[in-house]
């Protein structure tokens, strides 16, 4: 079991951190097909894919000004990317092997631990 603190500083939720004004947050996939340019290769879910994307999206916004990350957040809505895809959460009934994936839906969760509400800094 990794421990913060000891093993590693912290972490950062990317939904989190381009989640707009309205306090709307957007999948990997969303947040990666608009701000990257690139979707996944198949409809498998692809661990690789996704550290690889969050490691993009996480310099992007690390090294945006706040006017930049405003814009970024703008863009998830924009009307050439609207309504966006179904997340792969979605796509798979919120469980992967048995894996809870509905992390902001109480009404999905088959796990039972608590539902996370996203913690959106006023802007």
């Amino acid at each position: 079991q990794l421990v913060q603190g000891e093993d590693f500083q912290g972490t950062v939720n990317l939904s989190e951190v381009f989640a707009n004004d309205r306090g709307m947050v957007f999948s990997l996939r969303h947040e990666a097909r608009v701000l990257l340019g690139r979707d996944p290769s198949s409809a498998v879910h692809d661990p690789c894919w996704d550290a690889k994307a969050s490691m993009e999206l996480y310099r992007m916004a690390s090294e945006a000004s706040s006017k930049e990350l405003a814009g970024f957040r703008e863009q998830l809505t924009a009307k050439e990317f609207w309504p966006p895809k179904p997340s792969l959460a979605r796509e798979c009934g919120y469980q992967i092997d048995g894996v809870c994936l509905s992390m902001y839906g109480a009404e999905h969760c088959i796990c039972g631990r608590p539902v996370v509400t996203p913690t959106i800094k006023k802007r």
